[in-house]
C-alpha cells in the first residue's frame, strides 16, 4: 500500500473541475435520450444513471429579486409597528409580568429564593451584629415566615418619599440600606430588590417591625398596600381594601423599649407558582447550615409545621 502523502498527489488531479466525466458523457453530448447499451466490460446488473446537473446551473435557474431604488419601501416588512406597540411596566408590575428576571424561575426553586431573600435581608443585620437569632417557620397554609431580632426595618418617613421605610423597601425597586448609605459595611444583596420582589410575587404578605416601644404592622396583596379583614380567618383570600388617600403604618402593641425586630410572613401567590409546588425543608435545613457556619455567632432555628408532628432543627456555630 502505497503511503497517503504519495496517494494525495495523485488524486488531486481527479478532483479538479472537469477532471471526471461520466463514462457516457460522450453518448449523452450526441443527444441520446437513454444511456448505451451494456457492452462486454459492463456488468449485467449495472444501474446507468444520468449525472446530476451542475450546482451552477440550479443556481443560474433562481431568478435574482429586482434591486429596489433607494429609498423606496421594502413590501416585505411590516410598517405597522409605532410608539403605541411600546410598554412601560411600572413599579411591581414589572416582577409580575417577567417573574424569572428576579427569581429565575416559577417553580419550586423560585419560590426558595423567594424565602432566601427574605431571610437574607435577616443575615445582613447579623453581618453588622445587630441580630443573633432568626426564626424560620413553615406554615401548613402554602405561607412562611421570618423573624429576627435586628434592628428593624425604619418606620420613619424617607426624605423625598413621603412614604415610611417599611412601605419603600417592600414596594420600591432598587430601595434599601444597601447602596452606600453607611447602614451596612457588608451584605448578601446589593440589589435592593429582594424584599419588594417578594412582595409583588405574594398573594399576601405582612410585615411586623418592633421599634421604640411599639409594634408596627403593614400588609400587602401582590404588592399592593392597604388592610386584610382578618375577623373569621388571616388568609390571602380575606377581603382586602387597598389605601386610596395614602397608606397607613399601624401600630399594633407595645413592647420594651429595648425590644427590636422585624416579622415577615408571606403566602405564595397561585397566579404566578403553581399550586401543586410547595417549600423545601431539606432545602431550607441545608441553607440554614451553610448560613450558620458561615456567621459565627448567629442561631438558625428552622420549624416545618406542615406536618403531623412539628419539625425543629437548630444551627449553631463559634
Amino acid at each position: 500500500m502505497l503511503p497517503s502523502h504519495t496517494i494525495a498527489p495523485r488524486l488531486a488531479p481527479l478532483f479538479t473541475r472537469g477532471a471526471i466525466e461520466s463514462p457516457h458523457a460522450d453518448t449523452m453530448k450526441r443527444g441520446s435520450a437513454h444511456p448505451p447499451e451494456a457492452t462486454a466490460n459492463t456488468p449485467r446488473n449495472a444501474t446507468h444513471q444520468r449525472d446530476p446537473a451542475p450546482a451552477s446551473s440550479i443556481v443560474e435557474s433562481v431568478p435574482e429579486p429586482a434591486p429596489r431604488a433607494p429609498g423606496a419601501p421594502n413590501e416585505h416588512v411590516s410598517t405597522d409597528y409605532n410608539a403605541r406597540h411600546l410598554s412601560v411596566l411600572e413599579g411591581l408590575e414589572a416582577v409580575r409580568k417577567r417573574p424569572g428576571m428576579y427569581i429565575g424561575s416559577t417553580d419550586h426553586r423560585g419560590l426558595m429564593h423567594c424565602l432566601w431573600e427574605i431571610i437574607d435581608n435577616a443575615v445582613d443585620e447579623a453581618l453588622e451584629g445587630h441580630c443573633d437569632t432568626i426564626d424560620v417557620r413553615l406554615h401548613p397554609d402554602h405561607s412562611a415566615s421570618v423573624a429576627d431580632n435586628g434592628r428593624g426595618i425604619p418606620v420613619d418617613i424617607v426624605p423625598g418619599q413621603g412614604l415610611t421605610g417599611v412601605e419603600v423597601v417592600y414596594t420600591k425597586l432598587h430601595a434599601g440600606g444597601k447602596f452606600g448609605g453607611g447602614s451596612y459595611a457588608a451584605s448578601g444583596g446589593l440589589h435592593g430588590v429582594g424584599a419588594s420582589v417578594v412582595n409583588a410575587l405574594s398573594a399576601r404578605l405582612d410585615v411586623q417591625v418592633d421599634r421604640g416601644g411599639k409594634t408596627h404592622e403593614m400588609c400587602f396583596r401582590r404588592g399592593e398596600p392597604g388592610e386584610f379583614d382578618d375577623s373569621k380567618q388571616r388568609t390571602p383570600n380575606s377581603p382586602f381594601t387597598p389605601f386610596v388617600d395614602g397608606s397607613t403604618l399601624k401600630t399594633v402593641g407595645k413592647v420594651k423599649k429595648t425590644q427590636t425586630g422585624t416579622r415577615v410572613r408571606f403566602w405564595a401567590d397561585f397566579q404566578i407558582f403553581p399550586s401543586t409546588e410547595g417549600f423545601s425543608w431539606e432545602n431550607l435545613l441545608a441553607r440554614a447550615r451553610q448560613t450558620a457556619f458561615l456567621v459565627p455567632g448567629l442561631t438558625i432555628n428552622c420549624y416545618d409545621e406542615r406536618g403531623e408532628e412539628e419539625l425543629h432543627e437548630s444551627f449553631r456555630f463559634g
